[in-house]
């Protein structure tokens, strides 16, 4: 049977993949969905993929959060897609200017990629989920 047009959801527009095995990211991704009140975003675990997304490997997603526009099929990285969340869920709004000053993007790549490489660190995380054919 057919399901009436009327009554489904559309897909969000844009996708959060995460690392589901690390307490500090999924605290993370948990805390912004919370601001994501026009709920466009779904938040997921790549652990929870049977496939990466188009573009991108299981280590690319062991290394950095990336958020998809699903209709462009655009990528943000890391920093880049914490700005891009700056933007889309309202109460961050106020930190838009702030990470979207010129230059400011290199100070946060060196702090994203710091913490990315300490999350484990930061929070007891599960080792990465090894795929096999890495």
């Amino acid at each position: 049977m057919a399901s009436n047009p009327a009554t489904t959801t559309p897909p969000r527009r844009w996708v959060l993949y995460y690392d589901g095995d690390c307490g500090f990211c999924t605290w993370v991704a948990r805390w912004l969905s919370r601001l994501d009140w026009l709920r466009q975003i779904t938040w997921t675990p790549y652990q929870s993929l049977e496939q990466p997304p188009e573009g991108l490997s299981w280590a690319d997603l062991d290394q950095a959060a990336y958020l998809q526009h699903t209709r462009q099929h655009r990528l943000y990285r890391g920093f880049y897609a914490f700005r891009r969340l700056t933007v889309l869920l309202p109460p961050l709004l106020p930190v838009a200017p702030l990470v979207w000053l010129p230059g400011v993007d290199l100070a946060g790549l060196v702090l994203y990629r710091w913490v990315a490489a300490h999350r484990r660190r930061i929070s007891r995380c599960a080792p990465p989920d090894r795929r096999s054919g890495e």
